[in-house]
């Protein structure tokens, strides 16, 4: 794990021709060139990335939270991290396996794997036979003992999430398990006996003792991370509500009628309470009366619910609703009281929602606030991961909504405490997915956010195919994550200077729909956080909004303020920093920074100008990343990396037009078989880059991947596309398949006067 306010990085030693040569193999996999157990687990660049990392993890002591929101470590330096998940299928694997998909992640500068789902079918709550479990299997635990042992080693810290897609079973003491779905959501949080189940699980896990270690994980400060429960919550899953098994419908039923009666003594109070002047009518059936316990369970709009039901009435809603969170809240205090009581010291969270108010506000209890960022999810006729995938193809960098890149972000900023997206992606078989990475750096950074995690890292079965969430051989996502991991962590891109506080009082949050509203917009501009007027010392927060502001009405007040704001003129927004911009009429995202340059979207056809890089290709679609290794502006640096990437397929992928009512406009027809393909092809001035106006790239070439790394008087050129012919800083060559060809310099390599302003100039 870098410390960013500590010593100054360890930069690489010159790169030699050894340490390429050893890398061949692994960027020939990426290419899709080979099949074949030398095709798995491709390494992301050319340049090794591990000098990110500060192994062994867990040398600083165990992660905790400072006054103003950020993860520290005890000596006060501030912990980021750039990750991949690792899900329940892809852990039980042999040791030759994890060795080889570690000394990956480590070269990709990844320093946090988060272990997704050990808890679902298949996990470690079934033994080998595939027989129930109560407790973690010993046997398995060993295998994840080695994981987290060699992420240890190599500096790569560890995250555990606690229920995740459990199945509760009849063996487990629950009598109608086969009615609670898949980790009982959201009934887990009120039922006793599955909260004890839940306690039971997390000491099985948390108390073990690692041989490796020695130490059991509640003691391992290379353990991070810890989620209580993944993708819960009465508000993100409202239909839950009004299809309760009986069991657990008549738990909360009671809890329900008790909480009345405790606020209201009375069912005539009661009825005085929630009849409104305005709007007079019956706001309790006859037979319900909170002393007899027959008031009815609250609903929530988006259940299915009925128009005219009298729980829709708003007194009676909003009651409903603030009892709701308060269940919630009181579950994470407890979960959380109870992990500190079994010795665990490191930041806890519990994923619910980030678009519904009663979900966040009940999140007090929690260390961090954690979530997903997801463009195109995958889509399905008949119910989810029910018969065939569908997908819109869409390019989210044509869109500035609040449901896109910076407002998510924004949307999980709560209070002073750290944000990790836990999960994000742009999923296969997206077209647009090169753009993600720098989407999350870019306004992850803007946002100062603390971590984000790609999902996934896919290890068994066929890690050498695409799926939809599988990336660890997908140039476009995979190629870019160690460039993406310099950036990030190093801080090359600026938070905003600007930060706003959004108020939410209790009306708008116990009102239906109770939805985060487009102020989030700014996002793209200025960083964003929110605060709940009932919570304790909400009123310190300054400058604080409404937040039924409207976007403009906030631009044009951090504006009359003389406060950085960037700009938006309805197609072209500028982040407040001036380092990011996003044109939404192009579908072009443009990152400028001394150090990083992004160019990424529907770049073909035009030359792009970014700081010292310009660009002109001819690929429709893709993303060019430089960086510098050496830590000096890449206009000055004298070791830096630019990497292309576009697109890639499965061999004999195919996809087709979806038919009137399917879920999303394209269907995934046949996901095909290995090699992965990028496709790129000669075509006469297909490319052309200079850094500092001097020509330093011009190929043939569309689509493919290719990365160029310039280390002091050479120069080394990777591409994945057989016979392209070009020049490098003016020396003429032809790629052969697989192989780094590297080119001796002049002492002052900038000398050749360029004519890169093929098409129109775009800034």
């Amino acid at each position: 794990m870098i410390a960013l306010s500590g010593p100054t990085f360890r930069h690489q030693t010159t790169l030699s021709i050894l340490i390429l040569i050893a890398c061949f193999w692994t960027a020939s996999a990426l290419s899709g060139t080979k099949e074949g157990p030398e095709a798995l687990f491709p390494d992301s660049s050319i340049v090794d990335f591990s000098f990110l990392l500060d192994p062994p993890a867990g040398k600083h002591g165990f992660l905790g939270v400072s006054a103003n929101g950020q993860f520290r470590w005890p000596n006060g330096k501030r912990a980021r991290f750039w990750g991949v998940n690792i899900s329940n299928q892809s852990v039980f694997v042999d040791a030759a396996t994890v060795d080889r998909v570690v000394a990956t992640l480590a070269r990709a500068g990844v320093n946090m794997v988060r272990f997704e789902a050990l808890d679902a079918d298949g996990g470690l709550l079934e033994d080998s036979a595939g027989r129930p479990l109560r407790s973690p299997d010993p046997t398995k635990l060993l295998m994840l003992d080695y994981w987290t042992w060699q992420l240890r080693q190599r500096g790569i810290y560890y995250y555990f999430d606690l229920l995740d897609l459990r199945t509760f079973r009849e063996s487990d003491g629950v009598p109608d398990a086969a009615l609670l779905g898949r980790a009982a959501r959201p009934y887990a949080m009120f039922d006793p006996q599955l909260i004890a189940l839940q306690k039971e699980y997390a000491e099985g896990l948390l108390l073990h003792r690692n041989p490796h270690s020695g130490l059991r994980y509640v003691d391992d400060p290379a353990l991070a991370l810890v989620e209580i429960c993944n993708e819960s919550g009465f508000f993100l899953r409202p239909g839950a509500l009004e299809r309760m098994p009986p069991r657990v419908g008549a738990l909360l039923q009671g809890r329900w009628n008790a909480w009345l009666l405790a606020r209201y003594g009375s069912r005539e109070r009661l009825v005085a309470a929630w009849t409104l002047r305005d709007a007079p009518g019956a706001v309790l059936d006859e037979t319900e009366d909170p002393a007899r316990g027959s008031v009815r369970t609250p609903v929530l709009c988006g259940g299915g619910t009925v128009a005219g039901d009298a729980r829709l009435s708003e007194a009676r809603y909003r009651d409903g609703a603030r009892f709701l969170a308060e269940v919630q809240e009181g579950y994470f205090r407890e979960m959380r009281a109870y992990l500190r009581s079994i010795g665990l010291k490191v930041p806890l969270t519990g994923v619910t929602s980030h678009q519904f108010l009663g979900d966040t506000v009940a999140s007090l209890p929690l260390d961090f606030t954690a979530g997903n960022y997801y463009c195109d999810h995958p889509a399905f006729q008949t119910g989810d991961w029910q018969g065939a995938l569908h997908f819109s193809d869409a390019n989210p960098l044509r869109e500035i909504g609040i449901n896109r890149s910076a407002p998510t972000v924004a949307a999980l900023r709560w209070g002073r405490r750290p944000v990790v997206i836990r999960e994000w992606a742009q999923p296969w078989p997206n077209r647009y997915r090169c753009v993600a990475p720098g989407e999350m750096v870019a306004y992850g950074s803007l946002q100062d956010a603390d971590g984000f995690l790609l999902f996934g890292y896919h290890v068994a079965p066929r890690p050498d195919v695409l799926g939809d969430f599988d990336h660890q051989a997908d140039p476009p996502v995979w190629g870019l994550m160690g460039p993406a991991a310099l950036t990030y962590l190093r801080g090359d891109v600026r938070p905003s200077p600007t930060s706003i506080a959004l108020r939410y009082p209790a009306a708008d949050v116990l009102r239906a729909p109770g939805t985060v509203g487009d102020v989030l917009k700014l996002a793209w501009h200025v960083r964003v956080r929110s605060v709940f007027e009932d919570w304790p010392g909400a009123e310190s927060w300054k400058p604080s909004w409404p937040a039924t502001m409207q976007p403009e009405e906030g631009m044009r007040s951090l504006r009359s303020q003389k406060l950085p704001a960037g700009s938006w003129d309805g197609s072209v927004a500028v982040s407040s920093t001036g380092e990011i911009v996003r044109r939404t009429d192009r579908g072009v995202l443009i990152v400028r920074t001394p150090r990083t340059v992004v160019i990424s979207g529907e770049i073909g056809g035009s030359t792009w100008t970014a700081g010292p890089l310009r660009l002109f290709t001819r690929s429709p679609v893709g993303t060019v990343w430089a960086v510098s290794l050496d830590g000096l502006p890449l206009s000055s640096s004298r070791r830096f990396l630019v990497k292309m990437v576009t697109n890639a397929t499965n061999t004999d992928q195919r996809v087709t037009r979806a038919g009137v009512g399917a879920p999303a406009p394209y269907r995934l027809v046949s996901s095909g078989r290995a090699p992965v393909m990028t496709s790129g092809s000669m075509t006469p001035g297909g490319l052309r880059l200079a850094l500092n106006n001097r020509l330093i790239l011009a190929f043939d070439l569309v689509g493919g991947m290719w990365e160029l790394l310039v280390d002091g008087n050479r120069a080394s050129l990777f591409c994945d596309t057989r016979g392209a012919t070009g020049s490098v800083f003016g020396h003429r060559v032809t790629v052969t398949a697989g192989r780094v060809i590297t080119v001796q310099l002049a002492k002052d390599r900038h000398v050749s006067s360029p004519n890169t302003r093929t098409g129109k100039d775009h800034r």
